[in-house]
């Protein structure tokens, strides 16, 4: 696998998201879907994670550094269609874990912080695996049509992640 800052493999699906839209507020549909924005296995999370994985990691293994980075800015991008769409829902996008059972904003404990390149893409793989499984079961259940297809088009960005890393393991 060839890896530079601005090329490497893809780490998104080349499929266009769905528009960002819902059937009408739900607000039981916002609370399910603000826990992928900011709790402890939610895309703030995954942004940090990497950005924190990229800084560690950019003078040993510079180009798996480069893909963490990259990586990061689609799950910065995820992070926005989740705010979006909790907004829309009529939720309250707000950063914190659990918003309406407790008041625990996303916080640097919610990072791994290993510092073990072999251990590093273990866990990468395996949160990835477990936003795939939330997202796929997420679509099952809503009775939102658009929030099911956009769940299932960000899937498809994790189902990526993981094969990525699960290859940069074989490779270190």
């Amino acid at each position: 696998m060839h890896t530079s800052l601005n090329s490497g493999p893809a780490v998104a699906s080349s499929a266009p998201y769905p528009a960002i839209t819902v059937d009408c507020q739900n607000p039981q549909h916002a609370l399910l879907i603000s826990q992928n924005l900011s709790g402890p296995q939610g895309e703030m999370t995954a942004i940090y994670q990497y950005m924190y994985q990229d800084w560690i990691l950019s003078a040993l293994h510079p180009d798996i550094a480069a893909i963490l980075k990259r990586i990061a800015k689609v799950e910065m991008h995820h992070l926005d269609i989740f705010g979006q769409l909790v907004s829309l829902l009529g939720g309250d996008p707000r950063c914190q874990a659990r918003p309406n059972v407790y008041r625990s904003a996303w916080n640097g404990n919610m990072i791994n912080y290993t510092k073990d390149v072999r251990k590093i893409l273990s866990y990468n793989a395996f949160m990835e695996q477990t936003a795939f499984d939330t997202y796929m079961s997420q679509a099952e259940s809503v009775q939102d049509e658009h929030v099911s297809a956009i769940l299932i088009r960000i899937a498809q960005d994790e189902k990526i992640h993981i094969q990525i890393y699960q290859d940069l393991q074989d490779m270190v």
